[in-house]
């Protein structure tokens, strides 16, 4: 399934709202129970640690712009190394958390990926990002949502796998160390900063080095000590760490860079040899175990109704309720809303204001009615403006794949928009 990327809609401004009705206990044939029902599922992930937030959206569409941008075929065809690009780039990914951000590699077409342990430490949300490789390729979902199979700081690695591995992809072809000597030319690709990747060569100066680890070492070039002999490499450029490959001349990847000592202008990665033990080790993904939907449903709307948690408003005072407040963390403010406009019993859509701002940053709509919400729309920079489009993929309640939304010329559109009204709030929009 692809989504074309989306026009941007107008600003959303915050009107004056008068007053309005609202409640913390149901009214007579309430219909809180049924607007929960349908919207418990996409709610639960909402409100959840794990759901992506501004910034991991913010970071979906800069990755695909840098992508765009810095790894284009057309400065590579004449290079050196122009064969190895060729042969390796469609196999590189992006990857970006809520937090950080760094290069994978894709190991098999079930959606495998591979990358630096550093990256992913302590994240809650991750997504790979392919490379667009023509202007069309823009409106594609780029970004695909990814679960954490295993890590190991020890030789600085770490794989994931895409929850909805998209057709096609090109598996990274797997190089071979003994063929590698020092003084041969390699070639790597690299963010040098989180906001641009490089495509560079470099010298091999040891394939098997020896490291004085030490905690001062390890805190100079923040890195875990590792327990294999990294390669080591030198450039006249920084090649950039955290996941990005080095390749043979041929584009097979012989190592995974891991980390830059200043003192020696040396870039280490951890062998390839140490990525086939670590790949031979993994096993299939472990699905998570969550209280199933019904029974957190139930149990949430009770709990939340005891501590007045959940609040029903009618804003148009006409004895119906058509929106649900939920003040999450108890500080009188609504974090998000539950919104039947039309009063048919059905939400129309749900919505999120978790920094308190009076905007939403996010917000989903459930077209069928069905109480799946498949289409997510976020607005990372508070400016009223969407930026990102997620899409549930298999109803869980949770974003699969992103596309970022046409900005500056960036494509054209095929699917409207659907901008919701800004949120409605009392006394400068906190809840008394």
């Amino acid at each position: 399934m692809f989504f074309y990327i989306i026009s941007c809609v107008g600003l959303l401004s915050l009107p004056s709202i008068p007053a309005f009705a609202q409640s913390s206990s149901f009214m007579p044939k309430s219909p809180v129970p049924s607007l929960w029902a349908k919207s418990a599922k996409t709610m639960r992930s909402f409100l959840a640690l794990t759901d992506p937030n501004s910034i991991f959206a913010s970071r979906v569409e800069l990755a695909v712009k840098t992508f765009w941008r810095d790894l284009i075929n057309e400065p590579y065809a004449s290079v050196p190394g122009s064969k190895a690009f060729a042969q390796s780039a469609n196999s590189v990914v992006y990857i970006i958390t809520n937090d950080k951000v760094g290069v994978g590699l894709i190991i098999n077409k079930d959606g495998l990926i591979l990358t630096d342990s550093a990256v992913i430490k302590d994240a809650t949300s991750i997504a790979a990002v392919f490379r667009p490789k023509s202007v069309a390729d823009l409106g594609k979902n780029l970004a695909i949502s990814a679960d954490v199979v295993k890590i190991n700081p020890g030789v600085a690695l770490a794989a994931l796998q895409l929850r909805h591995p998209p057709g096609g992809i090109q598996p990274i072809m797997i190089g071979n160390l003994a063929k590698v000597a020092q003084g041969d030319q390699v070639f790597s690709i690299g963010l040098a900063t989180p906001k641009s990747f490089v495509y560079t060569n470099a010298t091999v100066i040891e394939t098997q080095a020896n490291i004085a680890w030490s905690p001062e070492y390890a805190k100079k070039v923040k890195r875990t000590p590792l327990n294999v002999k990294p390669i080591a490499v030198k450039a006249d450029s920084l090649l950039g760490i955290y996941g990005g490959p080095l390749l043979n001349k041929y584009g097979a990847v012989i190592g995974m860079k891991t980390f830059y000592d200043s003192e020696s202008s040396q870039t280490y990665a951890t062998p390839i040899t140490a990525i086939n033990a670590f790949l031979n080790t993994l096993s299939p993904v472990a699905k998570s175990q969550t209280t199933h939907i019904d029974e957190w449903a139930e149990n949430t709307l009770t709990n939340w109704r005891k501590n007045n948690i959940l609040k029903q408003f009618d804003t148009d005072n006409d004895g119906i309720i058509d929106r649900i407040g939920i003040d999450s963390d108890q500080n009188n403010y609504v974090d998000a809303w539950i919104v039947d406009r039309n009063q048919n019993g059905i939400p129309d859509f749900i919505a999120r204001d978790i920094d308190k701002n009076g905007r939403y940053e996010k917000h989903a709509f459930d077209a069928e009615g069905d109480g799946s919400y498949e289409t997510h729309y976020f607005d990372h920079n508070n400016d009223g403006i969407e930026d990102v489009i997620g899409t549930d993929l298999d109803e869980d309640g949770s974003v699969d794949v992103f596309a970022i939304i046409r900005r500056h010329g960036l494509g054209s559109t095929n699917i409207k928009s659907h901008a919701p009204p800004p949120p409605i709030y009392q006394d400068k929009y906190s809840i008394r």
